[in-house]
């Protein structure tokens, strides 16, 4: 193989899930098969694994993917609750592999789609940013009608010196003082010069973006380390399931022979009661594996935001999700060079530098310009001559500002900015070592299920052999129902044992993707990298 362990987990493992098989009864007439990693419920078969060398970031592209299993999918509305029990009834219980669990969280998961709302609102607000770099061109009008006492009084002495009429007449008039007058302003502003604070507000805003879409990668990392955990989850509280199935049906087989011997009178009413508890602990140890399965299966469900409907099983078999072929040393380097929150605190460096240069600002020289255009037209006035006038006039220049004393409140949050600059720098160092430790606990801890596969699948064997004789030697009448016991009990921790080191090494490969940093799906594409001021 020649993809990477996402791309492996993205594509393979669509093959049947854990069918609960049977052991076959072991009584005083039949004799014990030896039982074989895939011959037991639940248990992993332990095949040899390929190496996979990693891959670099963006495996796969989720956005043109087509409706997955349209059952499970939410509800459109994400303020819609249920208010019936009908509405939250389990109707449709679907299989998944680790793939299409992986396909349904990038669609359906809600930190990935806060995710992009907030890519879409630094988005919007680096536009808001960038609209500084033009002009803004205002336009303000009114239309009024006045009517006064004074301009009435007014009006009627101008018209009896305009026509020489008489007192009696004019006060005869109607709507003498009425003025009726519309007129409307232009003006165009435009920053030429701001000390600087135009260029940091947009640098900014285009960390924020950057930010944003940093942290969607780390999302959808996180997302799926969560998901394949949570997947690993089911998996094995199916395991643990099968197994106690397996343990409660040879806890039976063996009440059957202690019952069997005390009936043809060569055992022991005590054996029995040995049988009896046994038998009483595996079903208890059952019900606790059934509910644990349930826990699993929900916690999946929430994971993958699916519909309030929904129950999910695995599909996949448990086994090994292939091999880190990176050295140590290679991967520390790997981690570093694609860990987003590495990147994040490189642009909140430079977002502090934006603040610094916007604080100093304030204390620079400010150049702009203008140009203003006003109208006003009479439509009618007291005296009635300027019935139909109409005026126009304008005004343009350059305006300059600049601030002598602000008390120190501008170099104070240059030194603020500073100070948060070397905080960015501090975490940046803080963050790299966090990073080699993440790598180096995930290889170790791969390393070491490595080893424990075969160990776990060589007792797995011996426990199945250990367990034969004894019930042979029980049978036979030279051992006792306490040997059957304990290996009935070491037979179901060599099965546990098997089922967590298989599925602690694909827990450990999933980990250590997301240390070094490799992205399960390219997230730049439902994000466009910030603008280029």
């Amino acid at each position: 193989m020649n993809a990477s362990p996402v791309r492996w987990w993205l594509s393979g493992m669509v093959a049947v899930g854990i069918i609960y098989g049977a052991i076959p009864p072991v009584s005083a007439e039949t004799e014990t098969n030896p039982v074989t990693p895939g011959d037991v419920p639940g248990l992993p078969a332990v095949a040899p694994v390929t190496p996979v060398p990693p891959n670099s970031p963006g495996v796969q592209d989720f956005r043109n993917l087509p409706p997955l299993l349209a059952p499970v999918l939410p509800e459109e509305n994400p303020l819609t609750t249920p208010t019936e029990p009908a509405q939250v009834d389990i109707k449709t219980n679907q299989a998944l592999s680790l793939r299409q669990s992986l396909e349904l969280a990038a669609q359906t998961n809600r930190d990935l789609q806060v995710a992009r709302a907030r890519i879409d609102a630094a988005r919007a607000g680096l536009r808001q940013a960038q609209a500084a770099l033009f002009p803004t061109l205002d336009f303000q009008s009114n239309f009024q009608r006045t009517e006064s006492a004074q301009s009435e009084i007014s009006g009627r002495v101008a018209r009896i010196n305009a026509v020489g009429g008489s007192v009696a007449n004019v006060v005869s008039g109607s709507n003498e003082g009425a003025s009726i007058t519309w007129d409307g302003t232009l003006r165009l502003n435009y920053n030429i010069y701001t000390g600087g604070q135009r260029g940091g507000q947009i640098q900014q805003a285009q960390e924020q973006l950057r930010q944003a879409v940093l942290n969607g990668v780390q999302v959808a990392q996180e997302l799926q380390l969560d998901v394949s955990s949570a997947y690993y989850d089911v998996q094995n509280a199916d395991a643990q399931v099968g197994i106690g199935q397996s343990a409660v049906r040879n806890a039976e087989v063996s009440l059957r022979d202690a019952q069997a011997q005390l009936r043809a009178g060569v055992g022991t009413q005590f054996a029995v009661l040995q049988a009896q508890v046994q038998l009483a602990n595996s079903q208890q140890q059952l019900v606790n594996a059934l509910r644990d399965q349930r826990v699993a299966q929900r916690n999946l469900v929430q994971i993958l935001s699916l519909g309030n409907q929904v129950a999910v099983t695995a599909s996949d078999p448990i086994e090994t999700a292939g091999q880190w072929a990176t050295p140590l040393d290679q991967s520390i380097i790997l981690g570093w060079q694609q860990r987003p929150e590495l990147v994040v605190q490189l642009s909140q460096r430079r977002f502090q530098e934006a603040q610094r240069e916007i604080a100093l600002s304030g204390i620079r020289p400010n150049l702009a310009l203008f140009a203003q255009t006003d109208y006003l037209r009479f439509y009618e006035s007291p005296t009635g001559l300027d019935k139909g006038g109409f005026g126009q006039g304008y005004v343009f220049g350059l305006q300059f500002s600049f601030t002598l004393f602000d008390g120190g409140a501008a170099l104070a949050g240059a030194r603020q900015a500073t100070a948060n600059i070397a905080v960015a720098d501090i975490s940046y160092a803080n963050v790299r070592n966090q990073v080699r430790f993440q790598v180096e606990q995930a290889f170790s801890d791969l390393r070491a299920n490595e080893a424990n596969i075969k160990t776990a699948a060589l007792a797995l064997e011996q426990a199945n052999e250990s367990l034969r004789l004894a019930r042979l030697r029980f049978q036979a009448g030279v051992g006792t129902q306490t040997d059957v016991i304990n290996q009935e009990n070491a037979l179901t921790q060599a099965q546990g044992n098997l089922v967590t080191a298989v599925l602690g090494y694909n827990r450990a490969l999933a980990s250590l993707e997301r240390a070094v940093g490799n992205a399960p799906f390219n997230f730049a594409n439902f994000a466009r990298p910030p603008v280029s001021p």
